[in-house]
């Protein structure tokens, strides 16, 4: 089944305090794990990102084989999720064909305004990806 492989057709988000963000995105990984659930994906966007102003937070990706489907299990700070919400439009926006070069360079603009100012938590750099 197509939808089976769509790896964000279902997905969960969990808001992290910044102080303990690090420590909660490992306990929420171990919680998935000892729940059954396969890892599939782990992407550290504060590890990918730490150097530009991009999207911030974790997204993992797990199998649940009772189901047979994927889903998508997202870790933020309240900034990351408040920034990635108020980023939605633009980043939307940059995937339009036949947009002008111009209004692309304005909508990443906006994009790196928006996502510069969330702060990175503490050890969050260093969650390691999976597989």
């Amino acid at each position: 089944m197509a939808v089976g492989k769509i790896n964000d057709a279902v997905r969960y988000t969990l808001t992290l305090p910044e102080a303990s963000y690090t420590a909660g995105v490992q306990r929420a990984v171990q919680l998935l794990k000892d729940a059954g659930f396969k890892e599939v994906e782990l992407k550290n966007f504060w590890m990918r990102n730490a150097d530009v102003e991009k999207y911030r937070g974790i997204n993992t990706t797990w199998w649940d084989e009772t189901t047979k489907q994927t889903f998508e299990f997202q870790l933020h700070t309240a900034d990351s999720l408040a920034a990635k919400e108020a980023e939605h439009l633009w980043y939307d926006w940059q995937r339009l064909p036949n947009v002008p070069q111009i209004e692309l360079d304005y909508a990443a603009a906006q994009s790196r305004q928006i996502f510069g100012s969330v702060s990175f938590p503490d050890g969050a750099v260093r969650i390691p990806q999976f597989p």
